[in-house]
């Protein structure tokens, strides 16, 4: 297979996605037996302390003249996505005469390879080839031993993400309210632990920590240090702390896999009840130390924040506050447009995009024939821009061009290969009379399993391996439990039974279950479409339950028996159920039109009444590409029943959720695509 003849990396924005992008490079390097480099260009951002120095300035000698390039080639093949497949690269690579170099700009997290990630000792020892001067690993050693035993670091990110070009983008993830650290930073520092708090704005860190006893990280620095030297210091010091709490900044990922002891989200530490009313106190107060950006920043980020809870209303209002401190921020029109969009007001969408074309266009950041921002301000409203039935945009030719633009080069993810008219989907021989599903049908019926946050917390029921399942927290009511495929394991139905819940347990494959307990009723038969000696319906084990009055909870592990199973049941049936988790198999096979309809049909019984809450992949085995969209072929879902739910629920955007443990713990882990929730 021909793939890349050198892997460049070439990020060009601070320290954290810089060394991330290169351990990503070196890394993959290595994987394909390619030449590693790195184009480096000297920068300042919003904060002048944290200027990137020339390359001469950072690296040593042998390493600048083994593996530094002046730029990226313009034919490479730009990555920004952390999944990539082998395939995709030899579809890209130019041929054995022309090779294409790839351009590494992964830096969020660690890049995967046909789904294989970098292990945490991998990750430390290439970290130590990365040939750094000798003055800052001088300075490595000395952030080290800076640390006191122990230490928690807290880290309050700030910097361009607020009061630079990154504020008119979709960064949400990578910042906390103030007031949400403020409060963590009371809690630990009232429960003993030696705190540190790290920032790249004073204003920002003095607000987390005034009056309380914390160590500043700015405090630890050696007499006279500043810029990129106070940044890779701070690194490593933040590295060496035991615990490190904070956003999912790049920086803080970065120094949690250098020490090896990963991120801890902030927002974790913070009761799902408080999160809310604890940052709209702190903006109502109105502190004076918080600055006219910084107020726009957190009312925008409340508005768009999808865990949030909050009515349409509510986040209107948020937006205008927002707009009276930056009113010449795209993104906050972007963001009105998303919500006139959820309530399908497609005028005021329209009116709002012509007024961000017209802003953008002023500024002179227009490039080439874009009307819209690019990169991560179009990922604010990407899924209810797609969304649009098409007989909305003929007379709405802003909503039509923002449409057009997301497919336009540029774009935040790298499109995947698509099949040929000659081969199968994953590059087998195709047979002539098998057609493939058409991409937008696909991305149809994906959109209609796009998870929403739960109302009730996910708990994990049964054991922290293959067989455990998350579910709403939500068990007031429930009556019992229908669990189709036991074999040998029944963590899942014993510790529901342990909750005090009745559980038929039914799979033909085994004499008896593997535990026993007296609400376990057992039925020795394979769920199907038909009631035989062999085969129950799901119709048939709800008669089971004895009375048809209550909630239940369904659970289906079947190996593939799932669709005949859901084909056969009614809406009466499902509706019974107020929690359903179920293991999906053969997903992959939905690219292959034979298999599409009758699998859709039945998945489609699922969403009828119930809305998806979870995903999870099973890493039994490797995703499939086909075009845009990435079949990982098991995975779980858990869904809930949209009575349930919140009138306007919000997408569920963090994946993998913290209670996720890998089905088989020898292979490597399998996350899940961006199509599936983005």
């Amino acid at each position: 297979m021909i793939g890349p003849d050198q892997v460049i990396a070439g990020r060009t924005d601070g320290l954290g996605g810089r060394a991330m992008a290169i351990v990503n490079g070196m890394w993959l390097a290595d994987r394909l037996g390619a030449m590693f480099g790195f184009a480096w260009t000297a920068s300042r951002g919003a904060n002048p302390e944290r200027e990137i120095p020339n390359a001469e300035l950072v690296f040593s000698r042998d390493f600048l003249r083994e593996h530094h390039r002046q730029a990226i080639p313009d034919s490479s093949v730009p990555v920004h996505d952390k999944g990539i497949t082998k395939s995709w690269l030899a579809s890209q690579s130019g041929g054995a005469t022309h090779p294409r170099p790839l351009a590494m700009l992964v830096c969020q997290d660690v890049v995967a390879l046909d789904g294989i990630t970098m292990s945490a000792g991998e990750f430390r020892s290439i970290w130590k080839r990365i040939g750094w001067s000798p003055w800052l690993r001088t300075l490595e050693v000395a952030a080290q031993k800076s640390i006191p035993p122990g230490a928690v670091a807290l880290h309050v990110r700030r910097g361009d993400i607020v009061y630079g070009e990154m504020r008119r983008g979709n960064y949400f993830d990578k910042v906390y309210p103030i007031a949400w650290l403020r409060r963590i930073a009371e809690q630990l520092a009232a429960s003993g632990h030696s705190v540190v708090v790290f920032g790249d704005t004073a204003t920002a860190v003095e607000l987390v920590a005034d009056g309380l006893p914390l160590v500043l990280a700015a405090r630890l620095l050696p007499p006279g240090l500043t810029g990129f030297e106070a940044s890779f210091f701070e690194l490593a010091a933040m590295a060496a702390c035991g615990r490190i709490v904070g956003a999912n900044s790049v920086f803080s990922v970065l120094a949690g896999k250098l020490g090896g002891t990963g991120l801890e989200l902030a927002e974790h530490l913070i009761p799902h009840d408080q999160r809310i009313p604890l940052a709209l106190e702190a903006l109502a107060a109105r502190p004076q130390r918080y600055d006219r950006l910084a107020m726009a920043y957190e009312h925008l980020w409340l508005a768009l924040w999808p865990r949030s809870g909050l009515t349409i209303p509510q986040r209107y209002d948020l937006l205008e506050e927002a707009r009276s401190f930056d009113p010449d921020n795209e993104a906050i029109d972007l963001a009105r447009a998303k919500l006139d969009l959820t309530r399908a007001d497609y005028d005021s969408a329209e009116q709002r995009l012509a007024s961000v074309a017209a802003s953008w266009q002023q500024r002179g950041s227009r490039p080439g024939a874009r009307l819209f921002p690019v990169g991560s301000a179009r990922e604010i409203l990407r899924h209810e821009i797609r969304n649009i039935p098409a007989g909305m945009l003929a007379e709405r030719p802003h909503l039509l061009r923002f449409r057009e633009e997301l497919a336009l080069p540029g774009d935040r993810r790298p499109k995947p290969e698509r099949t040929s008219a000659n081969t199968g989907l994953f590059g087998a021989p195709l047979r002539s009379e098998m057609s493939l599903t058409s991409e937008e049908e696909l991305t149809r019926l994906i959109a209609e399993l796009r998870p929403v946050v739960s109302p009730f917390p996910l708990v994990r029921i049964g054991p922290m391996a293959d067989g455990g399942y998350l579910l709403p927290d939500d068990f007031k009511d429930i009556v019992g439990v229908v669990s189709g495929g036991i074999g040998n394991n029944a963590g899942f139905d014993l510790a529901l039974a342990r909750r005090g819940l009745p559980v038929v347990m039914t799979d033909r494959s085994i004499l008896n279950p593997p535990v026993l307990h007296p609400r376990f009723r057992f039925i020795r038969k394979h769920i199907g479409s038909v009631d035989s000696p062999e085969t129950v319906t799901l119709s048939g084990l709800l008669q089971n339950m004895g009375s048809s009055d209550g909630d239940l909870i369904l659970k289906l592990d079947i190996e593939g028996a799932e669709y005949q199973a859901l084909s056969a049941a009614s809406v009466a049936d499902m509706v019974r159920f107020r929690t359903i988790v179920v293991e999906l198999h053969d997903l992959d096979k939905l690219a292959i039109a034979a298999h599409f309809g009758p699998m859709a049909a039945a998945i489609r019984k699922l969403t009828t009444n119930h809305a998806v809450v979870h995903i999870h992949p099973n890493n039994c085995a490797k995703p499939k590409a086909f075009g845009a969209i990435s079949l990982p072929p098991v995975m779980e879902f858990t869904l809930y029943r949209r009575d349930r739910l919140a009138d306007q629920a919000h997408w569920q955007v963090e994946f993998p959720h913290t209670l996720d443990v890998q089905n088989v713990p020898r292979k490597d882990p399998v996350l899940l695509p961006f199509c599936w929730f983005t």
